[in-house]
């Protein structure tokens, strides 16, 4: 019974994108049609999870149906992953920022001539795009089919940690600025910041777009890999 029960409570966790009224009436249902099941004798009851669950049917298809009958808490939902996914573009550029900077630094200690500085923190910057999304690639073919039902935990979306999290970003953005600042004053002198600045004011054009553009590029990759058919027809 205890095997079922844990059965049970990883297919709800699936379920983060419904409330939890919506995933504890699922989960009556679920159980009504895994008794129903063993009432026949003819199933074990890990046997009777696996047929229950295809009939209840999977997580992405139980949340389009209640995001189709509650389009007010659809919208609540969208809202809150384009807040989540602001805040992952932000924190995934600021550790972008500091290994640029890195990469900078370097070379203007080394005597880099400034172009060719420009040139290679323009080109790290796609490397890590390259690095990043070719990890992305080999990290789906690995999970396969089962990416579609991964969901994250429920709390990651609630407006709490959604508040803490915008609340928490300036704070972070400031740090950020004050030990890059710090390590700077430290590490070169006043002609090498100079040339530095330069190379940051023109990487600073690129800057702004890596992080969403990985995480576009995720976003895109995840949708075709998952949707065979519109691939396809598109091509």
């Amino acid at each position: 019974m205890s095997d079922l029960n844990a059965l049970i409570e990883s297919w709800k966790r699936s379920l983060a994108d419904l409330s939890n009224e919506q995933a504890d009436e699922l989960e009556d249902h679920l159980r009504s049609e895994i008794d129903a099941l063993k009432t026949r004798g003819e199933l074990t009851a890990v046997e009777a999870f696996a047929v229950a669950a295809m009939r209840v049917g999977r997580p992405t298809q139980l949340a389009a149906e209640f995001d189709h009958a509650d389009a007010a808490r659809a919208w609540s939902l969208r809202l809150r992953w384009m807040v989540l996914g602001f805040l992952a573009c932000m924190l995934l550029n600021a550790v972008v920022v500091v290994a640029n900077m890195a990469v900078g630094m370097t070379l203007v200690v080394r005597g880099v001539s400034t172009p060719i500085v420009i040139m290679l923190r323009i080109l790290s910057l796609s490397a890590i795009i390259m690095v990043v999304i070719t990890a992305w690639q080999l990290w789906l073919r690995r999970r396969a089919g089962s990416v579609a039902d991964v969901r994250p935990p429920r709390w990651l979306l609630s407006p709490l940690a959604l508040m803490i999290g915008l609340m928490t970003l300036p704070w972070v953005d400031a740090m950020e600025k004050v030990v890059l600042g710090v390590v700077q004053a430290k590490a070169l002198s006043v002609h090498e910041l100079g040339r530095l600045s330069v190379t940051t004011s023109i990487t600073d054009f690129v800057l702004p777009f890596t992080a969403p553009l990985i995480l576009f590029i995720a976003a895109t990759t995840l949708d075709r890999r998952h949707n065979p058919r519109r691939v396809r027809s598109e091509g």
